[in-house]
């Protein structure tokens, strides 16, 4: 890091440091709690100043009492969410009391009280319950309530599912919300939604304020259970200067906290492929319903804390806790193709046709040796091994498929998925100056099977995850209240670990089977892939890692006569391990494809699994860079002023810095490409042995320069034109800076990591003159990985590079919302949201062709190979990686656009009925979807990068996600017959609970179709982007269906003759040679999505508060075929047919729910 960097650094440390002593009661990053504040005055509107309010949880008793400043104003800060009330008192007033009211998280609630004359005596007057409208901000967000978490129809109890319901999120692959990414943790790109146009990688998720992201893949370290959740919000715009390290949503979810009364339950889900429907791809190929149970068990207890005849934590101690486990076991068949005993002694007899030693050409004969009655010679050592242990390999009981000669072995396999997490939570308030919380999560889920072929050391998948927090709230006044808040989450990434069944190879497999290598670190023997058999050994190319987040965070308030001041500073260290095996494996392979026992002159006839007996691969290949750990401290300070400079005026003034520490390698493993000498390597602190010649040492040990522009304004109001009427709006911008794959790091680059790849060279037949042919050389497993002659070359690893001055992307938000409130429980908003995206991750090959020098390059190596490559064609790292050889950069130059329309109409719970109903009419632009594309989307790669690395302009147009219309509706309704309810309330025991008790719950969910970028064949220029075709009109759509989306108009039959030119009035065709296809990204579109889900239920009293609930969900309850994308390549055979759905078949879950 330059001298420049360690002045900043240490000085932003040293204000943390210094905050945190000089305020010992500090803040959490992500708040969640809320606020009540308000004006006191009396009937003339004078202010009151002086009057004590107490603000109490209903629920727990705890108050928080404040006094009004000189102006009249009141705050109470950081209180936790739930039902509360007010009382107002002052000497000579009547005391006043509002009704219960709910408080949201980051919501803070306008009371204004106006005081009577009166005495001690007086009657206290109770007044409505709080306005449901915005007065104070111009934030823009969704809160889900308890009961909408606990109530709606979530396929697979996932909490993310919950947020699909806010405008303006987009989720282009529902199902990735579902399944193992539910029930275990998030583990693959599809289930990440998309927030006002940004990346579903670029969303901020909290627990209780703790960090609930792993930060590598950009995924979900942990899943909550909703049973455990007492609210989620989804701030979508223009958050306050508090909430940073995001450019998409901040989802923030809490935990339930315990109360003064003990209160619990304990359930269990059920779903089975008998309650299921019938696939669409099952029902069109004519087979039965996938076979599938999984269960859901768990329950919740929490309460006040009580030790009998020592303490009773009435009003002061409680606490929660929840348990949720889950198991999906699974039964399937499994066919392996196996080799005979025969075959593994060298017998091929029973082939066919005749085997050759292509290593042995006789040139008195011009031919190749040929095996005596196909008797192989046994040199591969895993084949010596297999013979003389026969238990370990599996003796065929099934024939060879027509066509083939390697019979099969037939059996059963049963797969697993496990999941047991639980949470604990404490709440103290030990005197009314003080709120102490804290929290521990774990999760620990596992997936595998148990295979009938464990010679192939199948891995195993496990998933664990720990967090844990504390919040401490300290008021010294009525004016100042201060938090603190600290976080860690470990997140572990375990998977494909190989698995050794046998408990007999250990990590010494290459040893006992005869493959010489060096140390190993995972179980088993190097993988022998062989062509048309099933692969023995395994290469051992896990994804492994180990993300440990850390937080810490202080939040100073200051109610400061009209102005509530907010300062505050957060600091976030990440360490995160990783390993580099990769593709190659970490064990490697060698490659086995029939070419050595083939007889050259007659190519027809080949048998792999010959070639595998005779130890003659036709390649192998190794990776294994070690294990790496970067480390990196992101670093913020950030100031707010919340003004009520009118009555009826808020203004929000923050503003929000953030640094990005260069992320450094822990063992200074870091390396950049600079094209310095048409490539130069630089690494950080010495330059390692086997570095490249001419390599040199980094400036920084980041390799990359740090950024200092990170200054993000935050700008809001809200005015309430009347009473039941607010406009509210903002300015504000947000930086973030996304993680990336291992190979798109610095660590991935030679000899960090190093890459072993040898391929043989096969016989070469002449048949015009057979003298003139020659033997093949093959590689042998029995040598293990080395270069056994001049015939071989070894390849080292790929290059990636980082510009010097890559920057965090940057969002610039405004919106601006009209909210009415209806009546006591209703709302209507609507609003305008824009965004603006700079400096989005995206990737290329740096070094690629422009498209003159590919023309002119292949142009000339096609009439001399060896010819060379003139000064004007050289590509800027030929010297490193070859003229249009591949580097891989990862840069910052990506950029998005987003505007749209959103209504929502909310009703808070009353009367048995709450529901949430809104729209979003939307445009969303961008150049590239980033590493991790835009899920289920037929796009060139989920569009993901440029076509043309030199020309990004050409990408920009309609993002995978820009979804033009979308309707979400939530409705929760508790029917209103029987005990408690509206009617019914003194029926008879019969009928109250054959009738009453019943409550329904319907989530719908519409949009219109994805974006279609219609592809074609690439253009010979090394570009790491995906080629579109050329395109010269419009499709006219005649006679749609699924099988010609596209239609049957002649403009849908595509041109593929390369020329670049329409014939026969093809709307799309293939773009000419070292040509880019002209066709903008997402000219066409996918069909639209829309499914009910629905949620019925009944509770049986039992004694008291306990009752027994029954539960059933129906997931796509009319069971609709959503259609997903058509085939958008016009080389295709099936273009434009849709062969698969967007969503899953018809679910029901059934459950059991004991409350008490």
């Amino acid at each position: 890091m330059s001298t420049k960097t360690n002045r900043f650094f240490t000085a932003l440390c040293l204000l943390l440091l210094a905050a945190s002593c000089l305020l010992p009661n500090l803040a959490g990053a992500q708040t969640v709690d809320g606020a009540v504040t308000g004006q006191v005055t009396d009937a003339s509107g004078a202010a009151i100043p002086g009057a004590t309010v107490t603000v109490t949880n209903t629920a727990t008793g705890v108050s928080t009492p404040v006094q009004t400043n000189k102006d009249g104003i009141y705050s109470a800060r950081f209180l936790p969410i739930g039902q509360y009330k007010i009382s107002t008192t002052a000497t000579g007033f009547a005391e006043k009391q509002t009704a219960p009211f709910p408080l949201e998280i980051n919501q803070t609630v306008k009371i204004n009280t106006v005081l009577a004359v009166g005495g001690a005596n007086s009657s206290v007057e109770v007044t409505d319950s709080a306005p449901i409208i915005n007065t104070t901000d111009g934030v823009i967000g969704t809160t889900f309530s308890e009961n909408e978490i606990q109530t709606l129809p979530l396929e697979g109890r996932n909490f993310e599912s919950v947020a699909l319901f806010t405008p303006g999120v987009v989720m282009t692959d529902p199902t990735g919300l579902t399944g193992s990414n539910a029930i275990e943790r998030s583990t693959t790109s599809n289930n990440l939604i998309s927030v006002n146009g940004n990346r579903g990688q670029a969303n901020y998720y909290t627990l209780d304020g703790v960090d609930l992201n792993e930060p590598q893949n950009n995924q979900i370290s942990y899943n909550p259970a909703p049973d455990a959740l007492q609210e989620i919000k989804v701030i979508s715009g223009n958050a306050p200067a508090i909430y940073g390290n995001v450019n998409g949503g901040d989802i923030v979810s809490v935990l339930k906290s315990g109360t003064n009364a003990f209160h619990g339950n304990a359930y269990a889900y059920l779903q089975n492929d008998k309650l299921n429907a019938n696939s669409w791809i099952n029902k069109n190929r004519g087979q039965n319903i996938n076979r599938y149970t999984q269960t859901t068990f768990g329950g919740t207890f929490g309460g006040p804390v009580r030790i009998p005849h020592f303490y009773n934590g009435h009003d002061k101690l409680f606490f929660f806790g929840d348990y949720e486990g889950v198991r999906r076991p699974a039964s399937s068949a499994a066919s392996y193709q196996v080799l005979t005993p025969a075959m593994l002694s060298g017998d091929f007899s029973a082939i066919p046709f005749q085997l050759y030693n292509s290593q042995v050409f006789n040139t008195a004969t011009n031919s190749y040796q040929p095996f005596v009655n196909n008797q192989v010679p046994v040199n591969n050592p895993v084949a010596k091994y297999l013979a003389a242990h026969s238990n370990l390999y599996p003796t065929p009981n099934a024939p060879a498929d027509t066509g083939t000669y390697i019979p099969r072995f037939n059996g059963t396999e049963r797969g697993y998925l496990v999941n047991n997490q639980f949470d604990a939570k404490i709440d103290w308030t030990p005197g009314t100056a003080d709120h102490i919380s804290g929290f521990y999560a774990q999760s620990r889920a596992r997936d595998g099977k148990d295979t009938v072929f464990p010679i192939g050391f199948s891995g195993v998948n496990s998933f664990p995850t720990t967090l844990f927090g504390a919040s401490w709230v300290h008021t010294f006044s009525s004016a100042i209240v201060n938090q603190f808040n600290a976080g860690f989450t470990r997140t572990n990434w375990n998977q494909g670990v190989p698995i050794d069944r046998f408990g007999s190879f250990g990590t010494s497999g290459d040893q006992q089977v005869g493959i010489p290598f060096g140390a190993q670190r995972y179980v088993g023997f190097t993988e022998q892939t062989i062509d048309g058999a099933q692969s023995i050994g395994n290469r051992a190319a896990p994804q492994l890692l180990i993300d440990n987040t850390f937080g810490y965070n202080d939040n100073f308030t200051w109610q400061k006569g009209k102005h509530l001041l907010t300062i505050g500073a957060q600091a976030v260290r990440y360490q995160q391990d990783y390993t580099q095996s990769q593709n190659a494996g970490a064990l490697g392979f060698f490659h086995y494809n029939g070419s050595f026992t083939e007889n050259p002159a007659d190519s027809s006839n080949s048998l792999p699994a010959a070639d595998f007996i005779f130890d003659a691969a036709h390649d192998n290949g190794l990776q294994d860079g070690g294990e790496f750990g970067n480390r990196q401290w992101r670093v913020a300070g950030y100031f707010q002023d919340d003004w009520k400079l009118l009555p009826k005026l808020t203004v929000n003034l923050g503003i929000r810095y953030e640094f990005d520490q260069p992320m450094t390698e822990a063992n200074n493993k870091n390396a950049n490409i600079i094209p310095l000498n048409g490539g130069t390597l630089e690494y950080a602190k010495a330059v390692p042995f086997g570095a490249p010649a001419g390599s040199i040492v980094c400036p920084t040990t980041a390799c990359y320069n740090a950024n200092y522009k990170q200054i993000m304004p935050r700008i809001g109001f809200a005015y309430q034109a009347a009473s039941n009427i607010s406009i509210r709006g903002g300015y504000g911008a947000t930086s973030f800076f996304e993680g990336n794959a291992a190979n798109q790091r610095l660590t991935d680059n030679p000899p960090l990591v190093s890459t072993f790849n040898l391929t043989g060279i096969t016989a070469n037949y002449n048949a015009a003159n057979p003298a003139a042919s020659s033997a093949g050389v093959a590689i042998h497993a029995s040598q293990g990985f080395t270069v056994g002659s001049s015939a071989f070359s070894a390849n080292g690893s790929g290059y990636s590079a980082w510009p010097q001055n890559i920057q965090p992307a940057y969002i610039q938000q405004y919106n601006l919302t009209l909210e009415t409130q209806l009546s006591s429980n209703t709302s209507l908003s609507m609003g305008y949201v824009g965004q603006t995206g700079r400096h989005l991750i995206d990737y290329g090959n740096e070094n690629q062709f422009t498209q003159a020098q590919a023309k002119d390059v292949n142009a000339l190596l096609a009439a001399n190979p060896n010819a060379t490559i003139p000064t004007a064609d050289l590509t800027p790292y030929y010297n490193l990686a070859g003229a249009g050889g591949a580097v891989l950069v990862t840069e910052s130059r990506a950029v998005s656009n987003y505007n749209g329309l959103q209504v929502t109409v909310r009703r808070q719970q009353s009367r048995g009925l709450e529901y949430n109903f809104n729209y979003t009419f939307a445009k969303s632009i961008s150049n590239a979807a980033g590493n991790y594309g835009v899920p289920n989307t037929a796009t060139t790669s989920g569009d993901q990068t440029f076509q043309d690395y030199y020309n990004s302009k050409a990408d920009y147009g309609v993002s995978g996600d820009d979804i033009r219309h979308q309707f979400n509706a939530v409705i929760v309704y508790a029917l209103p017959y029987g005990r408690g309810r509206q009617f019914g309330a003194g029926s008879n025991i019969l009928l109250q609970e054959v009738l009453g008790g019943w409550s329904l719950t319907n989530a719908f969910k519409a949009f219109t179709g994805p974006p279609v970028t219609i592809t074609a064949n690439g253009g010979n220029t090394n570009s790491y982007g995906g080629a579109r075709a050329n395109q010269y009109g419009h499709i006219k759509i005649r006679n749609r269906n699924i099988n010609h989306w596209f239609g049957t108009d002649p403009s849908a039959t595509t041109c593929t003759d390369g020329s670049g030119v329409q014939t026969n009035g093809c709307a799309y065709g293939q773009a000419s040679t070292y040509e880019f296809g002209t066709a903008a990204n997402g000219t066409e579109r996918s069909p639209g999505y829309y499914q009910l889900d629905t949620s019925l239920f009944k509770d049986f009293q039992v004694i008291r508060e306990q009752s027994l609930g029954f539960r059933a969900d129906f997931f796509n309850i009319m069971n609709v075929a959503d259609y997903a994308n058509p085939d958008n390549n016009i080389h295709d055979t099936n273009f434009g047919v849709i062969s698969n759905v967007r969503n899953q078949e018809r679910h029901i879950q059934l459950s059991l729910n004991y409350k008490f």
